[in-house]
């Protein structure tokens, strides 16, 4: 993980830093010059996306074989990148629309849900069905989209109801506001099954694997992330070691998960953590 280089970048020299810990291996993240770099992202076969900001701007970076790429929205000066697919599609969102990008035909594919101000695509699976949320009159709509086709996906009275994950099997996790407070979920076969994290006190669940059997998101209480597989009601902690924050967003079908840390400087990073 340590060996990089910077497409288009290459005067800048990436510094790594690999931990041992309790959890496994962390492997910090850094895209090269960025002032701050967000992991969100990452594939079976260990590719990974995420964002970082320069001076002015926010841009979307893959990085895979050890290489980073921009990936940037034409014409946008705010590119977030939120999952890939192990066929080489990546979803994320350019305000005010989602979009889904082909690595294999470089192609970029806006998806606006109707009548919304804001479009924000999350996961996609690897049948390419993608889920989000759009930002309407009401209040924030969780979407799946399938074949060119929103279904809007809400909460039993919620306020507002986030879909950050999908599976193989087309099961969802997300998140809902329900009387003030989170309610984590996952949805499956059109039902909603409410998901509560062991030991955490305000935890949001940002994703779920391709296998549909491990959850992973963070607890602002405790400033921790965590790994959660419901079946064995079992969950563990990440903490990026020395970090006063750390945030789970995104886990592969072998456990492999990826976030973000900010050091004793407030400084964000990226991380890879390896079981």
């Amino acid at each position: 993980m340590c060996r990089f280089r910077a497409v288009l970048l290459l005067s800048t020299v990436l510094g790594c830093l690999t931990l041992a810990s309790a959890q496994g291996t962390y492997t910090q993240i850094d895209f090269p010059g960025a002032r701050t770099t967000w992991v969100t992202g990452i594939d079976t076969a260990g590719d990974i996306v995420g964002n970082f900001t320069d001076a002015t701007e926010q841009h979307g970076f893959l990085l895979q074989n050890g290489i980073f790429t921009v990936v940037d929205y034409p014409g946008s000066n705010q590119t977030y990148l939120q999952g890939i697919n192990d066929n080489g599609r990546i979803i994320g969102s350019a305000r005010p629309w989602g979009f889904y990008h082909d690595l294999g035909t470089q192609n970029f594919i806006a998806i606006q849900y109707p009548d919304a101000r804001f479009t924000y695509g999350m996961a996609i699976n690897n049948s390419g069905i993608m889920v989000g949320y759009a930002e309407t009159h009401s209040g924030n709509t969780g979407f799946e989209f399938i074949n060119g086709s929103f279904r809007a996906i809400t909460y039993p009275n919620a306020s507002g109801t986030i879909l950050d994950g999908i599976s193989d099997s087309n099961q969802l996790s997300g998140y809902a506001s329900v009387s003030g407070s989170n309610q984590n979920f996952v949805f499956r076969n059109g039902d909603f099954q409410p998901i509560t994290i062991p030991g955490a006190t305000s935890a949001t669940v940002t994703g779920i694997n391709r296998f549909s059997t491990v959850l992973v998101g963070f607890d602002d209480t405790f400033s921790q992330g965590f790994f959660y597989k419901p079946v064995q009601d079992l969950r563990r902690t990440i903490a990026f070691p020395g970090a006063i924050d750390t945030q789970a967003l995104g886990v592969n079908s072998s456990g492999t998960v990826v976030g973000a840390f900010i050091d004793s400087n407030h400084v964000t990073h990226g991380f890879v953590l390896t079981p």
